[in-house]
């Protein structure tokens, strides 16, 4: 594959900042690219100054008991150690092309849209934490003990229908931040992409999920990014491999028990059919 430059893919990766990944999740033949009326959020974090507004504007949109960090969070990272310039990083869920977490959710509360968004119907969840178990993203889902089940971003889903911008880019651009931007994934990636080259900093997950992150060169540590978020520059396989085992697991425990009361109910019959076994009468001698 070539960029637009005609480099080949080496050279690509060898003479741009860009992180442009282009394994397929769980295989060939699985979504590689936002297409049609898919919507994407672009995350600078060199513009956010760790307002959290967002969370508030988060908060305030889902409203009810639980407040937007159920849904979205900014957390602060020292890429360069603690003397150094803290980073905070806006996360919430990746809103996966395939996304492994609708793939394994037992009571079917996750859907994947066709603007993109994943969604979850919190009255059809059940606690199962199957979508955590799978989801390469340590902070895109939240699981509250008290409620019993897991809340997570929808992108605003009823906004974005109705054609307005989730409230956390509404309130990030109204306060002059521009930290978060909105629309449809090819123009955020290209976006992501200009202001990337402008800075030769890095783009992250430009092919994988409805959400781009943008660092700065001297920002971006990749374990500790890995460690605390999940990101790399490539989307992990193993999150594909996982929801395949997982949806097996789901149906795996009925054959299993099965086969261990069928086997179970032929042991008892075939011996309820055997005959009694005589025990030996011992004859005394007498001496």
């Amino acid at each position: 594959m070539e960029n637009q430059s005609g480099w080949s893919r080496r050279d690509f990766f060898k003479n741009s900042a860009v992180v442009l990944p282009t394994a397929f999740l769980g295989g060939e033949g699985r979504p590689a690219a936002g297409h049609g009326k898919e919507f994407a959020i672009l995350t600078d974090t060199t513009r956010c100054s760790f307002c959290e507004k967002c969370v508030g504007a988060c908060g305030k949109q889902h409203g009810g008991e639980h407040p937007g960090t159920f849904y979205t969070q900014v957390t602060l990272t020292y890429p360069q150690g603690k003397d150094a310039r803290p980073l905070p990083v806006s996360t919430h869920c990746m809103h996966c092309f395939d996304s492994p977490c609708t793939r394994v959710c037992e009571g079917k509360a996750l859907t994947k849209t066709a603007l993109g968004a994943v969604i979850l119907n919190e009255n059809l969840c059940i606690g199962c934490l199957s979508c955590v178990n799978v989801c390469p993203f340590p902070k895109s889902l939240h699981y509250e003990p008290s409620q019993g089940k897991v809340y997570k971003c929808d992108m605003c889903y009823d906004r974005i229908v109705a054609g307005a911008n989730p409230a956390c880019v509404d309130v990030c651009h109204a306060y002059g931040y521009d930290a978060l931007s909105f629309g449809h994934f090819d123009e955020m990636r290209e976006l992501g992409m200009q202001k990337a080259q402008e800075m030769g900093g890095v783009l992250l997950y430009p092919e994988q999920t409805n959400t781009l992150i943008l660092f700065a060169p001297e920002a971006l540590n990749t374990g500790m990014m890995s460690r605390l978020f999940g990101f790399t520059p490539r989307y992990s396989g193993e999150a594909g491999m996982k929801a395949d085992i997982t949806q097996l697991a789901h149906f795996g425990w009925i054959p299993i028990i099965g086969g261990l009361v069928y086997n179970g109910l032929k042991w008892r019959k075939n011996r309820m059919e055997q005959p009694p076994v005589e025990q030996p009468i011992e004859k005394h001698r007498k001496e």
